[in-house]
């Protein structure tokens, strides 16, 4: 009887451990899924060599742009597809085959626990805050004029609207039954190259 109840107590404590190690866990392979696509990102953009694994190297083919909002001290990878797998390790387009600085631009980011990742401190952002989009060596910066709390069904946000050049942050609320939504208009285009 003492052995069973021994074992049982074991493997309750296993069961704890894991229950408590499994989210470390987790956001230790993010980071180093993260980390890669960010070297991948800085190698290619610097010249640099650096070993891709084939994983990765599809999406950086997928093209990868990056957000920045100085205010929440964000600059996250965005990429060219919204899919679960992209959505845990990065920002990513809503809207296929989009252009910066044409239409709605519009991404999608998860809250994310962890102070920092992801689109966690959006609701931070406040209006005639700079939104930047990096994209094939050119800068387009947005102003936030609105912030607003929608429900998950209210697409009309992702449309474009005529001769408007914005820019649409969507991530989900703290219960998840809501969403936040940032959006921006193009204030201007900077060109890295010639700057």
């Amino acid at each position: 009887m003492k052995t069973a109840k021994r074992t049982v107590g074991i493997l309750f404590i296993l069961i704890g451990i894991g229950l408590v190690g499994y989210p470390f866990y987790y956001h230790w392979e993010q980071q180093q899924e993260i980390d890669e696509l960010t070297s991948s990102i800085h190698a290619i953009s610097t010249g640099g060599d650096i070993e891709v694994s084939p994983k990765m190297r599809k999406k950086l083919e997928d093209g990868v742009m990056h957000l920045k909002i100085p205010s929440i001290e964000l600059n996250q990878p965005v990429l060219s597809e919204t899919n679960e797998e992209n959505l845990n390790i990065a920002l990513t387009q809503i809207k296929t085959n989009q252009t910066p600085g044409q239409g709605n631009f519009t991404i999608a980011g998860h809250r994310s626990m962890n102070q920092g990742r992801h689109f966690n401190r959006l609701p931070e952002v406040t209006t005639d805050e700079k939104i930047i989009l990096v994209s094939d060596n050119k800068e387009y910066h947005y102003i936030a004029y609105e912030i607003a709390t929608i429900e998950p069904e209210d697409i009309e946000v992702l449309e474009d609207m005529e001769n408007k050049k914005q820019i649409t942050l969507i991530t989900c609320n703290t219960t998840g039954t809501k969403r936040v939504m940032v959006k921006g208009e193009l204030e201007k285009i900077v060109d890295l190259e010639s700057a």
